[in-house]
């Protein structure tokens, strides 16, 4: 110490006696001043260097080895293995002797003021020398008695910090840089000693000075990365002073370490390393976080307060100019901290979490979901060895896991997507134990959903391997606590199918698709015992390209992971059928590759197939043929024989399945068809030889597709085949042994032969002679043995039916008059069968008289008195039989004959229109079905009793054939006739109330029939029928309907049948139709009295409705040719006409209100919304003494009582209608959108929803600055960031 003592001395010769550190600090601030307001170049710099004591050491040489000494000297004297100490003269009582105060002090602050000068190695090192020096004599005793301790000069020294910031900017425009950093560095290394020995414990400015230097030069790294590794090392040393500042000496360390938080916030906003991260011997402790987790052993009651109050503050109140990367990022290291604070302490934010979780912000509920989400992919287990009690069993994650399904139905999108997500980065990313507890649940679990809808699945063929629904797994949980889960992930699946699929927002059902998709992998019972197939199919109607997308990938994953599963299979041919027509290329390109890997890359050889996914590529073109047309499949093929998809070796794979009688046998033929001739065969006579030698599977449908595929590949047989087959086919044909069902498919293949070889002969003309000669030939000789064989009918029934069928093939071509006793004896079969009971109509009888009536229908084509005769027999047999078959066959045959015998099929149409009323639905269905095509083709006029018909096919029971009606409808009105409703909505109620004076009917002219929806019980059902008729139509066009009151008056005045039956229920429908048309229509107040026409069409326009499926389009459609065109009727006119109709109100009621106690009902609704939508007009209605009691109606206020009437689905009826339709208070025009508006924004609380997960906005959170500083902790820390809970 005595060394130590002399070197004060020599010191002493540097200071100015008399010189105060305030006068060199009024100095410094003083130029520092004018430097800033006027732009003095070099103002400090010259009034720091300009002072005397500066510059007379700056001139002196020897001052920067003195200060060297004299640390050197105290970094001896402080060390902890300095044994040879002695305190004798380690106290100020003998420095102050030879270094006095005030010159001392004034000494330092002025050399630690060349830090701030223009970039000066030698400045530099000598300000960091003298803060050395000053902070190496604070240790000595005395210095805070002595006021060598002194906050102000510190807070001056802390400034040489700056410098680590100044030289790595300047980089190598200033060459001592590195030499600077590492003195800096050893500064460090001394303040950590210093520490020890001066505490700050009562000095809290100092400690917040010193910890915010030391993050300044943290942030600056993480900020523009280290320049060097001494960087790097200086980086590393400041968790060193964290290390001593955090002492139970400098201060209480739960203050410490808030402040430390606090002001570190944002380097949690970082990345875990600055960058271009060095390893500096070995240590990864590089970010704040690293720091505070190693503590978290040696001061865990501490941080476990410290970090639970950052995850509080991150989760319910974020710094608010922070971004959402920013926030994502703090989210990150509060996951750590937890898991670290469980690991060690077992302590947890789960309660906190579970809290925050219903939150009524929904900023807080992101962020929590958020915050689960990074909790589940750390591993996080207790490691205590001992108090083993204190620990829970169950798993944490189990309560977390619960909380994310629930999280399912929540209100807002947002959470709902951000659930689904943190479940499905479980199975991507998360820890083993959180797996472990979602996947052992999930595949546990027993789902036994009722009204699962699954396709008919076909039954397992010969030989085939198919995917079967597995039994539930017995559950063999390894961990505890699973019954909290158990309800969670039965409703899993019904969540997702509620909240997720039927979802408005896009990437909301993109997202729940994809997750599906994993549970579904998990546990298959998902796809057999809840109603996956149904939610999944109708995602083939998805309206956006990229749902369309994800689903067909997902379930094209699925089937890999479940092949030949035919629940799978046919969820994908109902997805991949309208991809394959889709306008974007590359959805197209995915559903060709889709069908690539799934149905041609899967066929294997016949003997080499044992797998599962061996036999999928038949089952699927199975599935095609059973949802989609042939024609749709053999497009499929099409488009992959143009992408080059199938080649030779595929097309040999395929006829391999043909040798052999097995469940595949016919989807081969099938493909063959499709692709033959578009790849050569090499031997092409194998064919044949399959189709001869082989017992087929199923033996008529496999010969009608192999007829086919004879017939496309008939120019690559050999000659010798070829007349092979032409002279057994036709000798088979003669003798009846060609089931009747491949007959025309046996002589297409004939026709086919014949053509080749009049391609192939020169004498062209030669050879039309003789297959015209071949077809007669063929014909007398099927005419002579039928003719023979009905003597010994029925014995050789089979054979005859396969000769009068080839022989009504042939008689087509040859265009013969068949003779009168086959005719006869056809007749004659049928009447006979007439007469027969239905309960002795067997199998056999049935399939018999079907064929009758099919042959009678083709020889009937060419003669008119044939057809006529036949119709008749057709018309019997509809009045008496109803069994689905026959009616199916004749109904196809009717179709047929109309095309040419039209007047004699409309003999028979009441007969046909009677099967629209079956009780069998297939009945209803092809009979609607066979009358849409005749009159989309033309055949038969869609008016009078057909229209009246066809109308009530609308009110169905069935919902689809109901809703294949409304589709026709629509495509009638749009195509043919777009005034029909307009017409039918005036006739309707006439005819469906069958009213007989009524000389105005146009659609319904010669309308003969009974009504169907005639009589109360059908009232609801016409009125059904009159709000379709209306939907669509603009309100111009409704209003004007209200000129069918001048009718309805003048008929009550004359006609007496208006106080029957009939001609009240036709009033009734009538003011029912006007009561819906108020409606529909807006609200016309007073203030639009007075405008022009072209202001009230503006302003009036009719609000947008949404088009049901065969709603009737606006009178402005295309008008059909020859008709003339309507005029176009503005909101003025229809207002106009109201007006001039509202007097005829009082003249209907008048006249019949006595003759039904009813009526009063029907006019006061309608005189109630009449007055509430046309107010003005009802105002000077007349008479007066008939429209007074309606115009006084008071106006109900929307109180914030009837808000919440509403809102509970409790509506304010004012009239109560016994159609049960909603009241007049809630039709308000724009009340019940309001109301759920409104609703909506309280439940997000104003909060925006749109596809980013922090993308919110509040309107109480405005940002403290438009740019993030680092210096953001400078704020208080109440008010920078305190959790709002």
């Amino acid at each position: 110490m005595s060394d130590l003592l002399q070197l004060f001395k020599q010191l002493n010769k540097f200071l100015q006696p008399n010189s105060t550190w305030e006068e060199i600090a009024e100095i410094v601030d003083t130029q520092n001043t004018n430097e800033k307001n006027k732009t003095i170049e070099c103002g400090a710099e010259c009034a720091i260097i300009s002072i005397p004591l500066v510059k007379h050491t700056l001139e002196n040489p020897q001052i920067n080895s003195l200060l060297l000494e004299i640390c050197s000297a105290f970094r001896i004297l402080r060390q902890e293995s300095f044994k040879s100490y002695s305190n004798a003269y380690d106290t100020w009582d003998e420095v102050i002797k030879d270094c006095p105060r005030e010159p001392y002090l004034a000494f330092v602050y002025a050399l630690a003021s060349l830090a701030n000068v223009e970039p000066n190695l030698i400045y530099y090192k000598l300000s960091l020398l003298v803060v050395n020096t000053y902070f190496y004599s604070l240790t000595i005793p005395g210095s805070h008695g002595y006021h060598i301790f002194d906050a102000e000069v510190i807070a001056h020294c802390l400034q040489v910090f700056d410098l680590v910031e100044r030289v790595q900017t300047l980089g190598i425009k200033f060459q001592g840089a590195t030499e600077i950093l590492i003195n800096f560095a050893t500064l460090l290394d001394d303040l950590k000693i210093i520490l020890r020995w001066v505490h700050v414990n009562e000095h809290a400015t100092t400690r917040n000075g010193i910890m915010r230097k030391l993050l300044d030069i943290q942030y600056y790294h993480f900020n523009n990365g280290y320049s060097n590794a001494c960087a790097a090392n200086i980086h590393t040393k400041c968790f060193d002073i964290y290390d001593e500042l955090i002492k139970e000496y400098n201060g209480p360390p739960e203050e410490t370490l808030m402040k430390l938080l606090n002001m570190s916030v944002n380097l949690h906003t970082y990345a875990s390393k600055p960058k271009g991260s060095l390893s500096i011997n070995g240590t990864n402790c590089e970010h704040i976080s690293t720091w505070f987790t190693k503590w978290i052993t040696n001061l865990p009651r501490v941080l476990s307060h410290v970090l639970n109050f950052y995850i509080k503050c991150i989760i319910t109140n974020p710094i608010k100019t922070w971004q959402n990367e920013q926030i994502q990022r703090a989210l990150d290291y509060a996951a750590k901290y937890d898991s670290e604070l469980y690991i060690n302490c077992n302590e947890s934010c789960i309660d906190f979490l579970c809290e925050a979780i219903y939150s009524d912000e929904v900023l807080i509920r992101s962020r929590t979901i958020d915050m689960i989400s990074r909790m589940l992919q750390i591993e996080s287990k207790v490691n205590w060895s001992i108090f083993r009690n204190d620990v829970f069993n169950e798993p944490r994650e189990i309560y977390l896991i619960k909380e994310l399904i629930d999280s399912l139905q929540d209100v807002n999108n947002n959470i709902k997507s951000k659930a689904m997500q943190a479940l499905q980065s479980i199975l991507n990313k998360g820890s083993k134990t959180a797996q472990t507890v979602f996947i052992e649940c999930l595949k546990y679990t027993q789902y036994y959903d009722t009204d699962v809808k699954l396709p008919d699945e076909p039954r397992l063929l010969h030989n085939e391997v198919r995917y079967q629904k597995p039994s539930p797994e017995t559950p063999n949980y390894t961990f505890e606590g699973f019954g909290t889960l158990e309800l969670s992930f039965l409703n899993l699946p019904k969540l997702i199918y509620t909240h997720i699929l039927h979802n408005k927002l896009t990437y909301v059902r993109r997202a729940g698709v994809s997750f599906l998709e994993q549970i579904v992998k998990i546990n298959p019972l998902i796809i057999y015992n809840t109603n996956f197939v149904s939610e999944m199919t109708e995602m083939c109607d998805e309206p956006n390209i990229l749902v369309r997308r994800q689903c067909l990938l997902s379930i094209d994953n699925i089937l890999e992971k479940y092949p030949n599963c035919y629940a799978i299979i046919w969820v994908w041919c109902k997805i991949i059928s309208p991809m394959f027509c889709d306008n974007d290329p590359k959805n197209l390109d995915i559903a060709m590759k889709c069908f690539q890997n799934k149905v041609l890359l899967n066929m294997e050889v016949i003997n080499k197939s044992n797998k599962a996914e061996h036999f999928m590529p038949w089952l699927i073109i199975r599935t095609f043929l059973i949802t989609q047309s042939r024609l749709y499949l053999q497009t499929c093929f099409k488009a992959a024989l143009q992408k080059q998809m199938i080649n030779t070796k595929i097309l040999s794979i395929i006829e391999s399945h043909l040798m052999i009688a097995n469940s595949t046998q016919i989807e081969a033929w099938v493909v063959l068809n499709f692709i033959s001739g578009k790849i050569k065969n090499k031997e092409p006579d194998n064919l044949l030889h399959c189709f001869t030698a082989a017992e087929p599977w199923d033996k008529e449908q496999t010969q009608l597709i192999a007829f086919e595929v004879l017939a496309n590949c008939v120019q690559d047989f050999t000659k010798p085949t070829l007349n092979y087959w032409s002279q057994h086919l036709q000798s088979e044909i003669l003798n009846g042994q060609v089931h009747h069902i491949i007959v025309s498919k046996a002589l297409n293949f004939l026709m086919a032969i014949d053509k080749h070889v009049q391609a192939s002969s020169k004498d062209s003309v030669a050879r039309s002679n003789q297959i015209a000669n071949w077809i007669f030939d063929l014909h007398n000789k099927l005419e002579e043995r039928i003719t023979s064989g009905i003597k010994e009918f029925p014995d050789n029934r089979a054979i005859l039916l396969s000769q009068l069928y080839s022989y009504s093939e042939v008689n087509v071509l040859s265009s013969k008059r068949p003779p009168s006793i086959l005719i006869n004896f056809m007749h004659k079969f049928i009447r006979e069968c007439l007469k027969l009971p239905e309960a002795e109509f067997g199998s056999e009888n049935e399939r018999v008289f079907n064929s009758m009536i099919i042959i009678t229908a083709r020889f009937s084509l060419g003669d008119p008195i044939l057809a006529a005769n036949t119709c008749k027999l057709y018309a019997q047999i509809l009045i008496k039989i109803d069994r689905p078959s026959i009616v199916n066959t004749i109904i196809v045959s009717i179709t047929d004959l109309c095309k040419k015998h039209t007047q004699t099929v409309e003999c028979i149409l009441p007969h046909l229109l009677q099967k629209l009323s079956s009780v069998f639905l297939v009945n209803r269905k092809e009979t609607f079905k066979c009358l849409e095509i005749l009159i989309l083709q033309d055949q038969l006029k869609l008016r009078g009793t057909l229209l009246l018909a066809l109308l009530s096919v609308i009110l169905d029971n069935d919902k689809d054939l109901a809703a294949y009606a409304c589709n026709f409808f629509k495509d009638y009105t749009e195509t043919k006739n777009p005034m029909l409703f307009q017409k039918c909505l005036v006739e309707c109620p006439f005819v469906l109330n069958e009213y007989k004076n009524f000389e105005g009917l146009d659609s319904f002219t010669k309308c003969c029939s009974k009504s169907p929806l005639k009589g109360e019980f059908n009232r609801k059902r016409r009125h059904s029928l009159y709000k379709y008729f209306m939907e669509g139509m603009q309100e111009p066009y409704l209003i004007s309907h209200f000129t069918n009151l001048n009718l309805i008056a003048d008929k009550c005045q004359k006609d007496p049948l208006m106080r029957t039956e009939n001609g009240l229920a036709l009033v009734k429908d009538v003011l029912y139709i006007m009561k819906h048309i108020c409606r529909l229509a807006k609200e016309h107040k007073k203030s639009n009295d007075n405008k022009g026409e072209k202001e009230v069409q503006d302003d009036e326009c009719p609000e947008e409705l949404e088009m049901q499926p065969g709603t009737s389009s606006t009178p402005n459609a295309k008008v059909e040719r020859g008709r003339k065109r309507h005029k176009v009727i503005t909101m003025v006119d229809a207002i106009n006409i109201l007006e001039k109709c509202l007097v005829f109100i009082p003249t209907i009621y008048n006249c019949i209100y006595k003759a039904d106690a009813g009526l009063q009902q029907y006019f006061d609704e309608l005189c109630i919304l009449l007055a509430k939508r046309f107010p003005n007009l009802i105002n000077y209605a007349q008479p007066a003494a008939f429209w007074n009691k309606y115009r006084k109606i008071p106006e109900k206020k929307k109180s914030k009582r009837s808000l919440k009437k509403r809102k509970s689905g409790k509506p304010q009826n004012i009239v109560e209608s016994d159609d049960e339709e909603e009241d007049i208070a809630i039709d308000d025009a724009d009340g019940p959108e309001q109301i759920e508006n409104m609703s909506e924004k309280q439940l997000e609380n104003e909060s925006c929803t749109g596809m980013d997960n922090e993308d919110f906005c509040s309107d109480d959170e405005v940002p403290l600055s438009n740019n993030i500083s680092t210096n953001s902790y400078n704020l208080p820390l109440e008010y920078l960031f305190n959790p709002s809970i």
